[in-house]
Parts: structure tokens; sequence; C-alpha cells
């Protein structure tokens, strides 16, 4: 808070070192939905031996003014497409869906994520990073400048289950299965 703290206040509270990243915006496609929170994408990947697939994709946006997105501060989940990137189904805590948005009445769903096929293949090729790690979900920021990573997490949630109205078990084991099929034949 430029406000409130000075670089110098700064230096003395923390006397053994600090990190100071830059304040991220969404560019304006994604601004337009809830301007005061960071909306982001969740898209996970599973990597297999010879290939990454990606399982589920959503963007979560904030609401009434938030600073985040997330949904547990009453933001929005929406499930995209994986072939298209298009949103077509949306979830709150409420339960209820939300297919315009509350605050600035855009329509989410039918909303077309830009650059959708470079965001696949920046996560695909991210994915590939550290091996050992087979699952991922990255959440990812689309700003001015592009796609900007925020996290990766290696137990990320599977919360879209509920957006788009569909389990994605039996998926996984598949996943797990064609692994352990692979795994014996080593």
């Amino acid at each position: 808070d430029r406000d409130k703290d000075s670089f110098v206040s700064l230096l003395k509270e923390y006397p053994r070192g600090f990190i100071i990243e830059p304040v991220l915006k969404n560019a304006p496609e994604f601004a337009s939905f809830n301007n005061s929170s960071l909306n982001t994408i969740r898209i996970a990947t599973v990597r297999l031996d010879d290939r990454t697939e990606i399982p589920f994709a959503f963007a979560r946006f904030g609401t009434n003014g938030s600073n985040v997105d997330n949904f547990c501060s009453n933001g929005i989940i929406a499930s995209i497409d994986i072939e298209t990137g298009i949103i077509f189904s949306t979830f709150r805590k409420d339960m209820k869906p939300c297919i315009i948005h509350p605050n600035s009445k855009k329509a989410i769903v039918g909303f077309k994520i830009p650059r959708w096929e470079e965001l696949k293949a920046i996560v695909k090729e991210m994915a590939l990073v550290v091996p050992s790690n087979r699952y991922t979900g990255w959440d990812m920021a689309y700003t001015p400048n592009g796609w900007v990573l925020i996290e990766a997490n290696a137990r990320g949630q599977f919360v879209n289950q509920m957006s788009a109205k569909k389990g994605i078990k039996r998926l996984f084991d598949e996943y797990i299965n064609e692994i352990e099929i692979k795994e014996k034949k080593r």
C-alpha cells in the first residue's frame, strides 16, 4: 500500500528482507467482469509419459468489488470447454448458476477466453518442468502483457465439477490406469 508504507519503513520493519512484486491487472476483456479483482483461470494438466492432457479448466471472477476472485469469497466459477475456450456453465457459493455477472451485467456463459490455444500451449510446456509431478492446477491471469503464471498447485482443487455438472473421477481413473500399465512394462 503506497499510501501507508514507504520503502524505507519497509526496510526497517523487515530487516531480513522481503519480496516486492508488481501489482497485476487484468486485460480489459477480463477486467470488464469485475475490475477490483484479478480474475484468473485454473487450468489443470496431467502429464502422461508421451503427452500432457488438460482435463478441465475454469475461470474465476470476483464480485461486489472484492479484491479476490475465489469461490469462498463469493466469487464465480465458470467452466471452460477445453476444445473451444468458451465458458459453458457457472456456479456460485449459493449453489446457483450465474449466467450474467451480477455487478457488471456482462454475459459469462458464452464468453470466449482470449488467446485460448496459447494458454493451453503454455501450461503444457510448464507441465514438463517438474517431471515427477504428474498433476498441476495452474492459476493463470490474462494481463495487458499476455498470460502470467500466478501459482502452480500440485494439489489443485476439482471444484470445476460443480460448475460443469460432471464428475471427473472416471477420467482420472483412466489416467492412473494408463500410468500404472506403462510402469508395469518397465
